[in-house]
């Protein structure tokens, strides 16, 4: 078992806090029965964004950041419990194969790009808990305000899911 972490974007502004998402990993890892994998692309400021990342991390990660192409990507997502990611293009082949996710949302609309297809927690900046109901119109906000504490809680809530047959 483990969790698909994929925090890039060719657009900085979608980036997470790099210590939260470090936290975020260890607490997965720390729960020793799930390993995380660490997936982004080439880009030179989405790789400085994953070093900062693996720079404060206190867990093992399997980093394959880079490494794979859009086939393999796929692959993994298949196979993965679950993936935690920003509004990107792992969060929409993750909805199109039925992977459980966790997508964060803060200068995009929810209500544009969520995935509509799998179990998913929509946590969305400026909203203490995750997202249920989407309007066309909202303003945009830092990703920033999305906390540690409401990423965890929606994995585990996720997580205590019963685990989908692997295909």
């Amino acid at each position: 078992d483990f969790v698909v972490l994929h925090p890039g974007s060719a657009r900085a502004e979608k980036f997470w806090i790099a210590q939260r998402w470090a936290e975020v990993a260890d607490w997965i890892a720390g729960k020793g029965r799930l390993r995380c994998v660490l997936t982004g692309g080439k880009l030179r400021m989405e790789q400085e964004h994953i070093a900062h990342i693996k720079a404060r991390l206190q867990q093992p990660i399997v980093d394959l950041s880079g490494k794979l192409d859009l086939l393999s990507l796929t692959a993994l997502l298949q196979r993965a419990r679950l993936l935690v990611t920003i509004d990107s293009a792992p969060m929409h082949l993750a909805a199109a194969i039925g992977t459980t996710q966790v997508a964060l949302f803060g200068p995009t609309n929810p209500f544009h790009w969520r995935p509509r297809t799998t179990p998913a927690a929509i946590l969305r900046a400026g909203y203490p808990s995750p997202m249920t109901e989407f309007l066309p119109k909202q303003t945009p906000h830092p990703m920033k305000e999305i906390s540690t504490e409401e990423v965890i809680d929606a994995i585990e809530t996720l997580l205590s899911m019963p685990a989908a047959p692997i295909a």
